[in-house]
């Protein structure tokens, strides 16, 4: 879900150019016409992404857990597995494995793979002094008909920017859910995201995001959350963040995840 936060282990001046962010006013004024909440390939560990991908021939990869609590219903992932791969200058090559649980007060628990997701995140502008850096990050999910599985191909077209000031960063934008399963409508997502340099190499950050109905007989929902990124060396980091919803959906999300990145020297 590519780090919304600096790149752990990089030096300053590239982690500062790693997260940039602003067609967020264009790009999130296009897409905030409407939005979701789906975290298929978000940038850990928030729902927003950003239009960073990993740099050529290196490695992020992500395992942890994702955990949410609405109304009578908890599900999430336990664990997943991510991995970003920087297959060419400016295009990072994506895909997630989680395995899914679901437990209602009406319903068994139930726990299994639900879907494949793949995506290809392609950085068409980069970023200088007057203009961010500007992304599209096409993904497809393959689901499955366990919890949470939809049982067929879901896909999401966003774009993604970002613009560093010092050492804050913004980052932002959306786009479109195609999510051909009834009752499931395609619906829009949107988020924009604010994150701090801390010293020592630690991030913090702050997000709201944005979704229309995504099936029919639903509402749209807001939400906010809040994380962090936790360097442990220079190729290891700890993340985390926690949200909830504040229109619609009254949902508690959580995420955690380990980070160990590879590449050449």
């Amino acid at each position: 879900m590519t780090n919304p936060l600096q790149r752990v282990g990089r030096p300053p001046e590239e982690a500062m150019k790693s997260i940039r962010a602003a067609l967020c006013r264009a790009a999130l004024c296009l897409v905030m016409l409407a939005g979701a909440a789906s975290q298929a390939f978000a940038g850990p560990p928030f729902f927003t992404d950003d239009p960073e991908p990993v740099e050529f021939r290196h490695y992020e990869i992500y395992a942890g857990a994702e955990y949410t609590h609405d109304g009578d219903e908890v599900s999430g992932s336990l664990p997943f597995v991510e991995i970003n791969f920087g297959a060419a200058p400016n295009l990072q090559l994506s895909g997630n494995l989680p395995l899914a649980y679901q437990r209602a007060s009406s319903t068994p628990a139930a726990y299994a793979l639900t879907s494949l997701e793949f995506g290809a995140k392609y950085r068409f502008v980069p970023e200088d002094a007057g203009r961010p850096q500007i992304s599209i990050y096409p993904q497809v999910v393959f689901g499955s008909s366990g919890p949470g599985g939809s049982g067929a191909p879901q896909y999401f077209v966003p774009l993604w920017a970002q613009k560093s000031y010092g050492p804050w960063t913004i980052f932002g934008g959306g786009g479109r859910w195609f999510n051909a399963a009834p009752p499931n409508q395609d619906f829009w997502f949107s988020g924009l995201c604010v994150q701090h340099d801390l010293p020592g190499g630690a991030l913090v950050g702050i997000e709201v995001y944005h979704s229309t109905p995504e099936a029919f007989n639903t509402s749209d929902r807001t939400g906010v959350g809040a994380g962090f990124i936790a360097p442990i060396g220079h190729h290891h980091a700890i993340l985390a963040s926690f949200g909830r919803g504040i229109h619609g959906d009254n949902t508690f999300a959580g995420y955690v995840a380990y980070e160990f990145m590879l590449g050449p020297k």
